[in-house]
């Protein structure tokens, strides 16, 4: 016969109150009571309940997580990382991803819906597919929503902040030590790439003698890229290499180049992928870690739902070259 907080409560000597504020942990009781009351929950097997702790609670201790895939190496890293977090936290993790049956936008916004209504106390998302308008309406439903994908439209956010500035530095230290001394920058020019493109202008500027005026090329079509990427080309003294703040650009104007000819010399280009949606070897690239990006979202959650001081994880980025990696000026 399975026991109830009543027999562990006659069991104890105590009042059934006093029995419920020892097993929560909620309230004031004395440590020797508190140990009576466990000693007798353990004789009885007494499991509390975890849906009437939550309604006292207010709290699953739950949280959700999304990934558009269980297949790619990207998700995998995502939810490895989620999942060992939450552990350590003594926390549940209930997951959800897409399926190949239906559009990837729909999809994730009932999946992130479905995470809401089981009471999730926050929620983790990767999911690119989704704009702002769709982001700002599903916290309209839960505000413990972080989206871990890093490339956003609008204004960036604590967790995206960080990591493109990390970007952009890195940008400009690779690029110099590299001795490239002509290099344009391709951008969308939407507020997360700018971040990048002025932490690379700081750090591209710094120590040099020489400070030339590097052009910022805002691309909103992809034929205004490939007009940019010819008038770059066709210039007297033309750019040994290309910063693009968008994989999706970098993408095009690597096609563009190889359309238009480019000969040995370049332009080289380097590109950052918040994303992950570069093949890797194709392009050189910077991205995020997405360990240390999806530890650090974790505990913002800690923080924001349970009240955690948690530091912020350390931000962590990798260079990844292509086979044909960048080229700079010889010395």
């Amino acid at each position: 016969m399975t026991s109830n907080l009543k027999d562990v409560a006659a069991r104890a000597g105590v009042g059934l109150a006093t029995a419920s504020r020892a097993i929560s942990g909620h309230g004031s009781v004395s440590d020797a009571v508190a140990a009576r009351v466990h000693a007798a929950a353990l004789e009885l097997s007494y499991r509390p309940s975890t849906i009437a702790q939550a309604m006292v609670a207010r709290s699953t201790r739950m949280l959700g997580a999304y990934v558009p895939s269980l297949l790619n190496q990207r998700d995998a890293a995502f939810l490895q990382a989620a999942t060992r977090m939450t552990r350590e936290h003594d926390l549940l993790l209930a997951i959800t991803s897409s399926g190949p049956e239906s559009a990837p936008r729909e999809q994730a916004i009932a999946s992130i819906r479905s995470l809401v209504e089981r009471n999730c106390d926050g929620v983790i998302a990767l999911c690119p597919q989704l704009d702002m308008a769709d982001r700002e309406e599903l916290r309209g439903a839960a505000t413990n929503i972080i989206y871990l994908d890093v490339g956003l439209d609008g204004q960036a956010d604590e967790l995206s902040a960080a990591t493109h500035q990390a970007a952009g530095t890195m940008a400009g230290h690779i690029l110099k030590a590299k001795r490239h001394d002509r290099v344009a920058v391709l951008t969308r020019a939407r507020a997360s790439e700018a971040i990048v493109v002025n932490s690379f202008l700081t750090e591209f500027a710094a120590n040099r003698s020489e400070t030339e005026a590097i052009p910022i090329i805002e691309v909103s079509t992809n034929a205004r890229l490939a007009t940019e990427i010819s008038a770059l080309r066709a210039s007297a003294y033309p750019h040994s290499a290309l910063l693009c703040t968008d994989p999706q650009v970098a993408a095009y104007a690597t096609e563009c180049i190889h359309e238009q000819g480019a000969n040995p010399a370049g332009p080289s280009i380097l590109a950052y992928d918040p994303y992950f949606l570069l093949e890797s070897g194709a392009i050189d690239t910077i991205q995020p870690s997405i360990s240390a990006t999806t530890r650090r979202a974790i505990g913002m959650l800690l923080n924001n739902c349970y009240g955690t001081q948690l530091p912020p994880c350390a931000e962590s980025l990798t260079v990844h070259h292509s086979a044909d990696s960048i080229r700079g000026r010889s010395t």
